[in-house]
Formats: structure tokens, sequence, C-alpha cells
């Protein structure tokens, strides 16, 4: 793959991340562990919405 190709892949699962609320980990966060369910996804909302510039150091 190109260098180009592989930077399309990561920023693919990097959003995937933040898309999907399984693959969050707020609910593994040591200061949310006592927050709740409804917290964690009003978290995982904003962490979705939030605009993201994807850079790489070349």
């Amino acid at each position: 793959m190109t260098p180009e190709e592989l930077k399309a892949h990561a920023e693919r699962l990097l959003q995937e991340l933040v898309r999907d609320v399984e693959y969050s980990n707020v609910y593994d966060d040591w200061d949310l562990q006592d927050a709740a369910e409804e917290d964690w996804l009003a978290i995982h909302d904003l962490m979705a919405t939030a605009s993201a510039r994807f850079t790489w150091p070349d």
C-alpha cells in the first residue's frame, strides 16, 4: 500500500472509534468510572460530533 492508502485506512479506523459507542473508551476511563451511563453516552456523542483533523509527522 502507498503511504496515502495507509493513512486513509488509519483515518477511517480512528473515525470508527468515535462513531461506535461499543468501541468508545468512556466506559473504561478511570475518571468516569462512577458516571451515569447517560453521561457516558453524552460524552461519546460529543466525541462523535467533534471536528477532528488527522495529521502524521512525515
